[in-house]
């Protein structure tokens, strides 16, 4: 990963780049992550949302970094950045609305420097409902993915109806969102969605990671 840059891009960048781009309250801190040649599914991109910043949530997070290289590995480009406060983001927390502004300011961005792309969401924990919520903002989305959704601690999943394939990768034995609720809301509302569940899986993966990266290569192959 190359040193953080300041000057503006011109052009999507074909190699590991680490970049401020300027966000609604001031930089936001962006890496990109480049397949190799060979490997390039064009025309479709990844942008994956970290966790709570309250809870020393960033882009780095292991499970956000498991995910963009299960999705590099498939050839897509994928893109990750900082919500304000976070890293080398201006600003402060947002409380899920600033955050939200945030990832719009992404996503306009990289269709600023790659125009009539398709659009991969994902996120871990607080980012799925950042990403989820934006996918209905963000007609080029094509796919949503994910990973360990808080449904039973946000009451606002259950007004968000995303117009494209939604992936669930849940962990039975995680501690931060109970089990059982997240599979109750599933089941509740099944349309569109495909569940993935992730025998013994904490919240954070532990000790899954390499089967969270195969797994996102097997569901987005």
């Amino acid at each position: 990963m190359q040193d953080i840059r300041n000057a503006p891009l011109q052009h999507f960048p074909h190699s590991d780049t680490h970049v401020l781009m300027d966000g609604p309250t001031g930089p936001l801190e962006v890496k990109i992550n480049y397949p190799a040649a060979d490997t390039l599914k064009p025309g479709t991109v990844v942008v994956i949302c970290h966790p709570n910043p309250l809870q020393q949530g960033t882009m780095d997070n292991k499970v956000v970094h498991t995910v963009m290289r299960g999705f590099v590995a498939l050839g897509y480009p994928v893109v990750r950045f900082n919500y304000r406060g976070v890293g080398h983001s201006g600003g402060t927390y947002g409380n899920f609305v600033g955050e939200l502004d945030d990832l719009m300011s992404v996503l306009r961005w990289v269709d600023g420097l790659l125009p009539d792309h398709r659009y991969i969401l994902a996120g871990f924990s607080f980012g799925t409902y950042i990403s989820a919520m934006a996918e209905v903002q963000w007609p080029p989305t094509v796919r949503l993915l994910s990973v360990a959704p808080p449904v039973p601690l946000y009451s606002g999943f259950e007004n968000i109806t995303p117009t494209c394939p939604w992936t669930i990768f849940a962990a039975d034995a995680d501690e931060v969102v109970p089990f059982d609720q997240l599979e109750h809301w599933y089941l509740q509302h099944p349309e569109g969605k495909k569940w993935v569940v992730f025998d013994g899986a904490s919240h954070f993966f532990h000790g899954q990671l390499v089967l969270l990266r195969d797994k996102v290569i097997q569901e987005f192959s």
